[in-house]
């Protein structure tokens, strides 16, 4: 009867901890400019807000289904703003999230972002 107690007791710690989608409210991002210079870019969504972040990075940024607006300056002066919007993609088999919601669609970033740059203007001098 103990071992059956504490095999039961295992087995439900095990599917406590299977359970927990981890990647429910937060996904990675991993963003960089088109020319690779060095900058910072400003990025929110409607659930939050990531500011002056250097690129290449990667960050972990909070799911959303509305756009993710982005800003960003290169040391050189040359600016980008825009957007990227979220896909629903099916959650894995077997997943259910920490807030027991069921669904098995969630919505995701582009997870390897390329932002496109202005090119640098051509220099003046002669």
């Amino acid at each position: 009867m103990k071992n059956t107690l504490s095999l039961l007791a295992a087995a439900s710690l095990a599917t406590g901890c299977a359970s927990m989608y981890n990647n429910d409210l937060y996904q990675p991002l991993s963003l960089r400019l088109s020319d690779n210079s060095p900058g910072t870019c400003s990025l929110e969504n409607d659930l939050g807000k990531w500011e002056d972040v250097p690129m290449p990075k990667t960050i972990t940024v909070r799911r959303s289904t509305q756009p993710l607006y982005y800003l960003c300056t290169t040391e050189d002066g040359r600016a980008l703003e825009g957007h990227l919007f979220s896909e629903p993609v099916r959650r894995p088999e077997n997943a259910a999230s920490v807030s027991g919601n069921t669904s098995d669609v969630r919505p995701e970033y582009p997870l390897d972002t390329v932002l496109f740059l202005p090119k640098k203007p051509r220099s003046q001098s002669q």
